[in-house]
């Protein structure tokens, strides 16, 4: 159910309920694409993310990742699954590899590590 505070929440007739719930929809649209699709069009702007080869993809995964997890806080877990240990639904404990993987990239990519394979990416293009 949502929480008093919340400012549109939904009563969605065909759960059989009159509760009013989260658009958890709109809120993972807002969440996964638009704010995300705002991040990447400015990281996309500068040059050093730019030139850094997996920059764009590290910061994508990693911003997919974030907006997912935060996302299934506003969602009840699927119903034939409940809450996984650690009080997380399946979304998030799928998502939080995302978040690792993303975090690795980005690393990766700003040349702390395999700073040497640089000349490589600059041969392939």
């Amino acid at each position: 159910p949502a929480a008093a505070w919340f400012p549109f929440p939904m009563i969605y007739p065909q759960s059989g309920s009159l509760v009013p719930r989260y658009p958890s929809e709109l809120i993972e649209a807002s969440l996964e694409g638009v704010l995300l699709f705002i991040i990447m069009v400015f990281a996309s702007r500068s040059v050093k993310v730019r030139n850094n080869v997996g920059m764009l993809t590290g910061l994508f995964i990693l911003g997919y990742g974030v907006a997912r997890t935060t996302g299934e806080f506003f969602r009840e877990p699927d119903w034939f699954l409940g809450f996984l240990p650690f009080g997380f639904t399946m979304g998030q404990a799928l998502s939080i590899p995302m978040i690792f993987v993303g975090g690795g990239l980005l690393f990766w990519a700003s040349g702390k590590v395999g700073a040497a394979d640089s000349s490589k990416a600059d041969n392939l293009i």
